[in-house]
């Protein structure tokens, strides 16, 4: 039960791959706002579906799928970028914010990776986006604060033809963060965001101070999502660490638990043992006396 009106393309995709009985759904261990899984399977007619269900699909411009980090991705030429349906409804301005991807790529532009901005997108600022600087090839986050343009670049080259896992993380309070590879490359404390109501979210676009489409992403993208609060660490690692079928560069294990302190310790009859799973997984709990 929905409370909006489908388009073509997602009852199609109801149809053809819900509910799945011989292959495993996509499962975000962290519920998000949007999710493309970049797959062939779950794009359909030029629209790559948002499988959280909140109808946030990407409608396509000539993006290619080719092999990802996991499945299929998204491949950019530069001719054009991905825009998110109803993203005016995503309550990103002036609040908690983490948008996460995997990317490839070896061009030495100045690009964008994701851009929270205006209807129009003519010569006005955008909230916040997340792109790649031209000088030291990393990740980084720039956008307004109170009317300020403002930037957190990170210092972790990203642009070497390796895949790459990319956080880019905004506190409502103005602390910006980015990760790379589940390592804090940077942060920076601003003043808190400014409110700007803006209607829309892009793919492979940014710029500066205002959406610029010379600025267009070249190289391939997968696994995006978008959340409306701060990820932390064990979370970020966690997502970073999800099985990985493809690149052989990284570790393909589970994520690690967390044991939390015991309380009270020592050990009474009302003892608590607190834990932290990063995804549903069958556990095992001993407690030796020595």
């Amino acid at each position: 039960l929905y409370d909006r009106a489908l388009v073509a393309a997602e009852i199609e995709w109801l149809y053809q791959y819900e509910p799945r009985v011989s292959e495993p759904e996509a499962v975000d261990p962290y519920p998000s706002l949007v999710y493309l899984t970049c797959d062939e399977k779950d794009t359909v007619d030029d629209i790559a579906i948002d499988v959280t269900g909140h109808g946030h699909d990407g409608v396509l411009t000539g993006q290619t799928a080719v092999a990802g980090i996991k499945g299929e991705s998204l491949s950019f030429d530069g001719s054009g970028w991905v825009t998110l349906v109803d993203s005016h409804s995503l309550p990103l301005d002036n609040a908690d914010s983490t948008v996460m991807m995997w990317l490839n790529t070896t061009s030495e532009l100045s690009m964008g990776l994701f851009t929270h901005g205006p209807a129009d997108g003519a010569n006005v600022p955008q909230d916040r986006a997340l792109a790649m600087n031209p000088n030291n090839r990393g990740a980084g986050l720039l956008g307004v604060i109170h009317s300020e343009v403002g930037v957190c670049w990170g210092a972790t080259p990203i642009n070497d033809g390796e895949w790459h896992h990319i956080v880019g993380l905004a506190r409502a309070e103005g602390i910006w963060e980015i990760w790379v590879d589940a390592q804090k490359d940077t942060s920076n404390t601003y003043a808190p965001l400014s409110s700007l109501n803006h209607n829309y979210c892009s793919l492979g676009i940014a710029g500066t101070d205002h959406i610029n489409e010379t600025r267009i992403y070249i190289g391939v993208l997968d696994d995006i999502r978008i959340y409306n609060r701060a990820l932390d660490s064990l979370e970020i690692d966690s997502l970073f660490n999800e099985p990985n079928p493809v690149s052989a560069g990284f570790l393909n294990h589970p994520a690690n638990s967390l044991l939390q302190q015991v309380s009270p310790n020592p050990f009474t009859t009302s003892t608590t043992l607190s834990f932290r799973l990063f995804k549903p997984e069958k556990v095992q709990f001993t407690v030796y006396n020595v």
